[in-house]
């Protein structure tokens, strides 16, 4: 994984909380807090791929289609007090 990666991932994971969140809202997070002068990997449709990846990795819970960001929710694991809507 080269460094633009892994800074996306930590900001993934930093917009994502242990309430369930719309893919969309933790994306458009991601995209509104990015670094000046990020690269082109920092568009809402490459954050919206990469956030996969710490789904994979099980930093990340999922619930929905992750490949459509309106129908999908994440949160970090553990206790939640809300289910999925």
């Amino acid at each position: 994984m080269d460094a633009e990666a892994s800074q996306i991932d930590h900001a993934i994971l930093a917009a994502a909380s242990r309430e369930w969140r719309k893919q969309a809202f933790v994306v458009a997070t991601v995209v509104m807090n990015r670094p000046a002068g990020a690269g082109t990997e920092w568009r809402d449709v490459d954050i919206s791929l990469r956030l996969q990846a710490p789904v994979a990795a099980g930093k990340l819970e999922a619930a929905g289609n992750l490949s459509r960001m309106g129908y999908s929710e994440v949160r970090l694991p553990g206790p939640s007090a809300s289910p999925p809507a």
